[in-house]
């Protein structure tokens, strides 16, 4: 962006460089005489300076700027010129946080300086620092409505700041004020429309930025989005289909609905697994969702039929995205059937909220509180110690995710406390859960799942529970558990078409516990097909 007073400044220089120049040198040679006074030398070499380092400036030759203009700076802390171009060289030379730091300077000097905004605002854009930069464009349009780069770079930082719905606008006043933004303008339009799933209007966005320059590298990035509206368009909106069937072998059968060990198998069986799972949205807003859920699970044993699992679980969820937070309540009903006999159900509550730190890097704080009631007979004792399993559980966790390789792969870290609370004595504890995962793909559409965990788990209350049936106490159950699990996972994951993927998993689970009953070992390899519609 260029201003009134910078341009007279290089003209003056590009016609009158020389005569600077000569009148730079006289002036010292006149000091060095003594026919100058020490504080109008001072004063004759900041501008001089500054005049060189101006007149660099404007020829590109940044390191050369830079030098002088340090000096001028240095000369002359208070001059907002020198500040000023100081601040433009150190953006030029990639240095955007020195940028900042010369051109708040500036303000400071001078806050009626306004022409600053706009170049205060490119720095903190390079720095991601996207809140702060929208600050600085938007005083810089109070200025200037009329510069093509600054609404421009205001729908672009709307955009990095997802406020999808903002960002068309300027993007179309910046191609107004210049035609030949029209390849970069309607690419990034398109990108807003895309976000909010306008689709049409998406479409010819990007139709128009592909018909601008089809050499050009945007043009590629746009047919790819074009191709992707066309994938989207034959999938509903309002209604979604996700159905999985595996197959699995275990080498030692758990029964563990809900992440407890209720019974062994004690034996090697095969299992099919199948799952559905679809998803209501009648209100799908940028700022505001609300919809519906419901998945259903099965188990089938090949021989092991009293191990079958089936449970159904309904919920509603609504979700809110602000700026860099994204804010998600999520309620549940579950039932679920042990060999077609009703087991167990409860509600779930979770709130949680995703905090974006960078492009890259986001926090997940999740919440969940579950209370559960259970069969009245899975305790059945004589025992008056002994007591049903009905109570609540709490959980709080934070998990933080870094995304690389140009955000195909990530790595996320994860700790979750886990406390169940409720009247019977061996369902009591606390827990602690360290868990890490990677993601990446591979080649030939292939992905790669590697997850790993630590469970601790401190049990409140001495066991009544042995291999027998529940109440029978031993004097070896005479004491209180306490259980360390261990459980690492591989999968690779292959894309088949647009709505089908195939997946090969391993999962291996050591649980080292002070009671032989609960000590065990599980190798778990499965094989599914998911679809989508």
């Amino acid at each position: 962006m260029e201003y009134g007073t910078r341009d007279r400044i290089l003209v003056w220089l590009r016609h009158h460089g020389l005569m600077a120049v000569l009148w730079g040198s006289w002036l010292v040679w006149v000091s060095v005489l003594g026919g100058v006074p020490p504080a109008a030398w001072s004063a004759d070499r900041i501008e001089l300076e500054y005049a060189k380092g101006v007149l660099a400036y404007g020829d590109g030759n940044y390191m050369e700027a830079l030098s002088h203009l340090r000096r001028a700076a240095d000369l002359a802390p208070q001059h907002p010129e020198a500040r000023f171009y100081l601040g433009l060289t150190f953006f030029r030379l990639g240095e955007f946080q020195y940028a900042v730091d010369a051109l708040e300077w500036v303000l400071r000097l001078d806050p009626s300086t306004r022409h600053v905004h706009h170049h205060l605002g490119a720095a903190y854009l390079q720095l991601r620092r996207y809140d702060e930069a929208l600050a600085q464009f938007q005083l810089a349009e109070e200025h200037q409505a009329a510069n093509s780069d600054t609404q421009f770079y205001l729908g672009y930082t709307y955009y990095q700041l997802k406020q999808y719905r903002k960002a068309p606008l300027y993007f179309q006043r910046a191609l107004e004020l210049e035609p030949s933004l029209a390849g970069t303008a309607e690419y990034y339009r398109g990108l807003a429309f895309y976000a909010t799933e306008r689709d049409r209007l998406a479409r010819a966005s990007f139709e128009r930025a592909v018909h601008t320059d089809p050499a050009a590298p945007l043009a590629g990035q746009a047919q790819r989005y074009l191709k992707a509206i066309e994938r989207r368009k034959h999938q509903p909106r309002l209604f979604r289909l996700r159905g999985n069937i595996g197959l699995e072998y275990d080498d030692n059968v758990v029964l563990e609905p809900n992440d407890d060990v209720l019974e062994f198998g004690e034996k090697r069986d095969g299992r099919m697994v199948f799952s559905l799972g679809a998803k209501l949205m009648p209100v799908r807003q940028r700022d505001w969702q609300l919809g519906a859920t419901y998945d259903l699970f099965q188990s089938v044993h090949f021989n092991l039929g009293d191990f079958n699992v089936q449970s159904h679980t309904l919920g509603v969820f609504t979700q809110h995205p602000f700026g860099r937070f994204t804010l998600r309540g999520e309620v549940n009903y579950n039932v679920t059937l042990l060999d077609l006999d009703y087991l167990s159900d409860g509600f779930t509550l979770q709130p949680s909220l995703v905090v974006r730190q960078t492009d890259t890097l986001f926090a997940e704080i999740l919440t969940s509180l579950t209370v559960t009631r259970y069969d009245d007979n899975i305790a059945e004792s004589e025992d008056p110690d002994v007591r049903g399993r009905d109570g609540y559980l709490v959980r709080v966790g934070l998990r933080q995710t870094l995304q690389f390789n140009q955000k195909k792969s990530s790595v996320n870290l994860g700790y979750q406390y886990e406390g169940s609370r409720n009247d019977g004595t061996d369902w009591e504890y606390d827990s602690h859960n360290l868990t890490l995962g990677l993601y990446t793909p591979l080649w030939r559409a292939i992905a790669l799942y590697l997850d790993g965990a630590y469970h601790y788990r401190d049990y409140l209350h001495v066991n009544s529970y042995d291999q027998d049936i529940l109440g029978v106490l031993t004097a070896a159950d005479q004491r209180e558990r306490r259980d360390d699990r261990f459980v690492g996972s591989v999968a690779l994951v292959r894309g088949i078409g647009s709505s089908l993927t195939l997946s090969l998993s391993y999962v291996y689970t050591r649980n080292r516990s002070n009671l032989d009953f609960f000590d065990y070992r599980r190798n778990v390899i499965s094989m599914q097909l998911t679809g989508r519609y």
